[in-house]
């Protein structure tokens, strides 16, 4: 089974930089096959995502308003012979940066979540009273919130 990351950006040049990074030669060497999307692949695919971002915008500037969405990162993945594909949308704002500006970077945020100094109101597992971990409600409320936009 081939494994594929799909590439798109909002300019040629973003794509250009991609491909002339040490990103490229790490991935082929792992066996990744790159795909790049068509113009028409990415409109496609970029009108859904764009309504997501527009509703987790609005979402967040209720929930979050003095930590504003600067970019939204979308990372796909291919992981079947089928076209069976998994999308990330990762929010960047400020807070979630923390000092050192690469912490902004998408691929960073998993490592960041587990840190005890990542603000505890962007967590979506807490403890309950007996010490175990769970879902916070705010994960519900804002897929409820997407659902309905």
């Amino acid at each position: 089974m081939p494994r594929r990351v799909f590439i798109s950006a909002d300019h040629g040049l973003a794509v250009v930089y991609f491909l002339q990074s040490d990103v490229v030669p790490s991935l082929l060497n792992a066996g990744i096959e790159i795909v790049v999307l068509t113009d028409d692949e990415t409109k496609a695919l970029g009108k859904n995502i764009q309504n997501i971002n527009i509703a987790l915008c609005e979402y967040w500037s209720t929930r979050f308003p003095k930590d504003p969405i600067e970019k939204l990162y979308v990372v796909c993945f291919h992981e079947s012979e089928e076209y069976h594909i998994h999308i990330h949308l990762i929010p960047r704002t400020k807070e979630l940066g923390g000092e050192d500006p690469t912490e902004n970077m998408a691929w960073k945020t998993f490592k960041r979540t587990e840190k005890d100094s990542f603000p505890q109101e962007y967590r979506i597992m807490i403890k309950d009273p007996s010490g175990s971990l769970i879902e916070d409600q705010k994960v519900e409320d804002l897929m409820s919130y997407l659902k309905g936009t």
